[in-house]
């Protein structure tokens, strides 16, 4: 018995032994943020996230990319570690120059591993669009430190001197760009679709979150026109997006969509709350980072066993698919945030928090983003579910191992979440 043991043992080693290699090091680094981990610290959720969606991100890589899963895996792994001096830094210079080390390598990705020719132009795209959010923030930043003498991060203290109005507006679009949100939102749904689903977990679960928290670095150098401006455009982006759920057919951009809309809504709420709700923003990012990989993998399911994501060809999924069916609903209950879910708990927050601030704005938050952009987030997937499957439609597949262990995960975090974090 023990010769089959060490046997079996041996062959297990032969055949996972990359994959052990790849994993180690992300499910480390998930111990160590978790152990560490506080919702009051943005600089901790953010080590969190990165060290979850390398973990999602390794999971969900598919077979066409299993021989590169090394270099890939290398890649995520890298990212994770780097976060860790990104959150830890006091320096302006030496924050952009490891911001840039997260973009640089994210578009090879989506060049290396676009299956045609425009997941190279949307390659390009990418690193234009952000690229010009580079430019603006180096100038920002260079101005900073050589006009007025600031080399480091201050503290948010009354009397702080502010940059001229032009360099507060460069650092503003500079990383609206990148989070993004209106107007400056089409290269990141442009990059999901056409990007491996691997990359769009990694995308929308943490490299747009880096974003935001340079915004949290910035806040000292910013006047409150310059916030005003924050918010108008974080809440025209977020009631836009909700109605463009409307009117798209591909899955994969739905989900993209919804990480537009979200972030544009934590973003208005972090220009009215600012520094004094940090606990509340870091369980938001937490979140969504669960839930978009969630429905990014969702959407990866719809595409390799219909060869297809238009929401008119796969309808009908809870005949032709139920288990799917079962688990988009279940995606469905935690994003519109039900009670006794992750979501409702911090939303819960955020509307005490908006409450607190400025009633009007709670209201309009209230209705524009989350009654409207839940509501029609639901109505395009219930279709998905529930319309007629297109003629000769049969049942095509069932969840493998691997996804059921994904969606396990990801569900217990979001059922469990509110008892960690907020009893």
């Amino acid at each position: 018995m023990l010769e089959n043991f060490i046997k079996d043992f041996k062959l297990f080693l032969q055949k996972y032994s990359t994959d052990l290699l790849i994993n180690i090091p992300a499910l480390s680094m998930f111990i160590i943020s978790t152990t560490k981990f506080t919702p009051s610290s943005l600089e901790s959720t953010l080590v969190l996230s990165a060290s979850v969606t390398t973990i999602f991100a390794i999971i969900t890589l598919t077979r066409r990319q299993y021989k590169h899963k090394l270099l890939i895996g290398s890649i995520y792994n890298f990212f994770t570690f780097i976060t860790f001096l990104y959150v830890k830094t006091l320096s302006l210079l030496t924050f952009f120059i490891i911001y840039e080390m997260f973009l640089l390598p994210s578009a090879a990705l989506v060049w290396l591993f676009s299956p045609n020719e425009r997941g190279y132009k949307t390659s390009i795209f990418f690193l234009a669009w952000t690229q010009l959010g580079s430019a603006m923030l180096l100038y920002s930043i260079y101005y900073i430190k050589t006009y007025m003498g600031i080399g480091h991060f201050l503290a948010p203290t009354v009397g702080t001197s502010l940059p001229p109005l032009a360099i507060q507006l460069l650092l503003l679009f500079g990383f609206l760009i990148k989070i993004p949100t209106f107007p400056f939102y089409f290269w990141l749904t442009k990059t999901h679709v056409e990007a491996v689903t691997s990359f769009s977990i990694f995308l929308s679960g943490f490299l747009v979150k880096i974003a935001l928290f340079g915004i949290y670095k910035f806040l000292p150098f910013w006047s409150v026109k310059i916030k005003l401006i924050a918010f108008i455009l974080a809440m025209i982006g977020a009631f836009v997006t909700s109605i463009l759920f409307l009117y798209q057919l591909d899955v994969k951009k739905i989900v993209a969509y919804a990480t537009v809309q979200e972030m544009s809504q934590l973003l208005a709420f972090f220009m009215i709350v600012q520094t004094t709700n940090i606990r509340t923003v870091s369980l938001f990012l937490l979140t969504h980072t669960i839930i978009s990989a969630k429905f990014f993998y969702l959407a990866d399911i719809f595409h390799r066993h219909n060869a297809t994501r238009c929401t008119l060809a796969i309808a009908g999924t809870t005949i032709t698919s139920p288990k799917l069916a079962l688990v988009t609903v279940a995606g469905l209950v935690f994003f519109r945030g039900l009670p006794f879910t992750m979501k409702n708990a911090v939303e819960f927050s955020m509307l005490d928090a908006l409450v607190s601030a400025e009633t009007s704005f709670a209201f309009f938050w209230l209705f524009a983003v989350v009654f409207i952009g839940n509501v029609t987030f639901t109505y395009v997937f219930l279709k998905l579910l529930v319309f007629q499957p297109p003629k000769g439609t049969v049942t095509l597949f069932d969840l493998n191992k691997v996804e059921v262990l994904f969606f396990t995960m990801t569900t217990s975090f979001l059922i469990f979440g509110p008892f960690i974090f907020f009893v």
